[in-house]
């Protein structure tokens, strides 16, 4: 119950630091809407082209607005001297890797419900097959870029080059994760049939199983360290 009290109070702490610096995500929304536009005007306008390439561009531009969202997800508690407090705080470390997941990936979900639709129009598509799977999709695929980003982002806090350190641990993690969802994605806006995407679905709930299980046994040596 302490843990639970626990993480709804660092989810309201996270909730409300972004929210008094809005830079961070109107930045990533910016940066995802911009990647959509360039994307849109330079491709070759062949409706199978585009249809090809349209999922692998739509989570490009989700990546990389997570990428400029979560390196700074530590900022906060560094700039307010919060870190000390959390860490001789008496809860459970990986409390805090949850908290962060938890906000972030909703910070992400508001931000996908404007850029997924933008994408779409730019690019001339309408998803074919089940849209609540097609949704479904974007939140493990989303979920797993998180996991990820939140644990790179404590590894990188405080170095040198924290800046540059971050999208070097972070992309090589979420290759499987982006592979398997710019693939299932094809499927669903394709309306492919099961078969064809399956086992990607299943690569994916398992990769977001494991960074979201390993991450927090291993937190409190990431956060010591």
């Amino acid at each position: 119950m302490n843990d639970l009290v626990a993480f709804w109070a660092l989810c309201r702490k996270e909730w409300a630091t972004e929210r008094r610096s809005h830079q961070n995500v109107l930045g990533a929304l910016l940066y995802g809407l911009v990647i959509a536009a360039i994307f849109a005007f330079t491709l070759s306008p062949r409706p199978e082209v585009v249809h090809n390439v349209f999922p692998g561009m739509l989570w490009v531009g989700i990546s990389f607005a997570a990428l400029l969202l979560l390196s700074r997800c530590f900022a906060g508690d560094r700039e307010n001297d919060a870190t000390a407090l959390l860490l001789s705080a008496p809860i459970d470390r990986s409390t805090i890797y949850y908290a962060k997941v938890f906000v972030y990936f909703g910070y992400l979900v508001l931000l996908e419900v404007i850029m997924v639709p933008v994408f779409l129009a730019f690019f001339g598509q309408r998803v074919q097959g089940n849209l609540l799977l097609f949704c479904a999709i974007l939140a493990l695929g989303t979920l797993g870029l998180v996991s990820i980003g939140v644990l790179a982002a404590a590894l990188a806090e405080g170095l040198r080059g924290a800046e540059i350190l971050f999208p070097l641990l972070v992309l090589p993690l979420a290759v499987p994760d982006l592979l398997a969802a710019v693939q299932v994605t094809a499927g669903v806006v394709a309306a492919a049939s099961w078969n064809e995407y399956a086992l990607w679905l299943e690569l994916l709930g398992l990769y977001d199983v494991l960074f979201l299980a390993v991450p927090g046994l291993l937190f409190e040596y990431v956060m010591e360290g």
